[in-house]
Parts: structure tokens; sequence; C-alpha cells
């Protein structure tokens, strides 16, 4: 039986976060709605403890030996990503709604390219470029509705400040991703963000409030399957596809997950999807697998 490369590896996960996140999303917008902060707090309290779980069960030796340095930049990364990224999210999900965020999450994909290319020397191949321009141009296209509004005002600023979070966490988190078990980084990203989340709230009355949801059975059976989702699987297929593959070719894949938000926001949800936005997906599926035979063929 053949056993898949690095890359291969890298990309399946990568298209396999995009999948999964997209189903948290859409279980996000559905479910009860509580406080962004509160909301990140549930699912990162979950997240850490169903990590903490895994590591435990399967992979203990990956807790050994580990660099305090890579424990670091993993704790930062966490920190951007989790504790900053994640609230900033969700609070733009709730201003804006899921199809302006598909259209800001367009903005992840090149950010990632970028820092990937200042921060890691990435190299960018014909295929990636052609990928990457097909897989941009197409969610413009399918989130794009001729003569509708921007948006404006403090869900927009939230939005471009999550992705970029999250964007740049994952980047910087690369090099120490490819020298520690992946169960291992997880576990430590999700931790830092999960306390330096408790630890920001901790002087006021917010994290007390935050807390109510762990009480509240109805907001806590609505978030916990995204929180298993979007949290607990998600991050590990997320991170995995970061450390076995380019990061640059990873973004490009997770950036798919716009298209899936679509599909559940039309089957599931029930809301009104145009022809164009199908367009759209067809374009930004091109590109994918453009990114994914040219990984393939190097």
């Amino acid at each position: 039986m053949a056993t898949l490369t690095d890359d291969q590896l890298g990309m399946t996960m990568a298209v396999g976060t995009a999948v999964v996140w997209s189903a948290a999303v859409i279980l996000l917008r559905r479910g009860v709605e509580v406080g962004a902060a509160a909301a990140n707090l549930f699912k990162n309290a979950v997240g850490t403890i169903l990590i903490a779980a895994t590591l435990v069960l399967a992979a203990p030796e990956q807790a050994l030996g580990i660099p305090l340095a890579d424990v670091a930049i993993l704790a930062l990364s966490g920190i951007l990503g989790i504790a900053i990224g994640d609230v900033l999210f969700l609070a733009a999900l709730r201003r804006l709604g899921a199809s302006w965020m598909a259209l800001l999450d367009c903005a992840y994909a090149p950010t990632v390219v970028l820092a990937a290319v200042l921060w890691l020397g990435e190299p960018l191949s014909r295929g990636f470029a052609l990928g990457s321009a097909l897989v941009v141009v197409g969610l413009v296209v399918a989130t794009w509705r001729r003569g509708a509004r921007e948006p404006v005002g403090a869900g927009l600023l939230l939005g471009l400040a999550a992705i970029v979070a999250v964007a740049v966490g994952v980047v910087i988190a690369k090099p120490a991703l490819e020298r520690t078990g992946l169960i291992a980084a997880t576990a430590i990203r999700l931790c830092a963000g999960l306390v330096a989340q408790a630890l920001v709230h901790l002087p006021s009355a917010r994290l007390r409030r935050s807390f109510t949801v762990f009480r509240n059975r109805e907001a806590a059976r609505s978030l916990l399957p995204a929180a298993v989702l979007g949290t607990w699987l998600s991050m590990i297929l997320w991170l995995g596809g970061t450390k076995y593959t380019a990061a640059s070719t990873a973004a490009v894949l997770n950036q798919t997950a716009t298209v899936f938000t679509l599909l559940g926001a039309r089957f599931v949800l029930g809301e009104p999807v145009p022809a164009r936005r199908w367009w759209g997906a067809v374009l930004a599926i091109a590109g994918a697998l453009t990114v994914a035979i040219d990984g393939l063929g190097g």
C-alpha cells in the first residue's frame, strides 16, 4: 500500500482543514448567539481538554525534549491566532455575517504567502502563482455582488485584523512546527491562547460573564460541535498542513474553505447563493487543484 509523502499529507490536511472549518462556521452561525469572548473561551477550553487527552493517550512522547525557544514561538503563535485572532473573527462574524466574512477571508492566502516569502524565504513557482491568482479571483467573484455596499466600520477592521493575526501567527510557527510533534505543538498553542485570553479578562467582570456560557445548557450544546470541529480537529489539520508542506501552499488550499462555506450557507442555512458565486467557486477549486498538482510535481 502506497504511503503519502510529507507534501501530499500536508496538502490533504490543508484541504481537510477547509472542510472541517467551514462546517464549524456554519454551526457557529446557526447556533445560539453569545458574545465573541464567551464563545471563544468555551471552544478553546473544550479544544484544550480534547488536545490534552489526545496528547496523553496517543502521543505522550511528543511532550518530551521540546526546546524552550520553540515553546515560546508556539505560545506566541497561539496568542496571536487564538487569544487575538479568534476573538476578532467571531466579533466580525457577528457584525458582518458569513458572506462578507467569506469575502474578507480572501485576504488570508495572500497574507500568508507574503509573510512566508518575507519570514521564511519560501520561493514562488509559476504553478503556485497561477493557482493563487485563480483562488483569490475565484473567491472574489464568488462573494461579490454588483451594487452591494462594501462593509465599513468596526466589522471590516475586526475581520481584517483577525485574518492578519491568524496568518502571521501560523507563519512564525512554521520552523518550530517542523521540529515539534504535531499534537504537542497544537497543545502548546491552544494552552497559550486560552491562558492569554483568561489573563486579559481577569481584571474585569468579562471573565465571569464569559464563564456563564458553561452554565447555559442551550448555548453549550450549540457551541460544543463547533468547538470539537473548529478548535480541536481543524487546528490539528491546519497545523499539520503547515508543518508538512510549504506554508504558502497550505494557505491556498485552506482558502477553499470559502467554497465549502458557500455550499453550507446555501444547503444548510438556506441562504440564497447567486450563479456568480458558483462560477467563482469553480475558479477557486481550479486554483486549488493547480497548486496541488504543482506541489505533487515538485
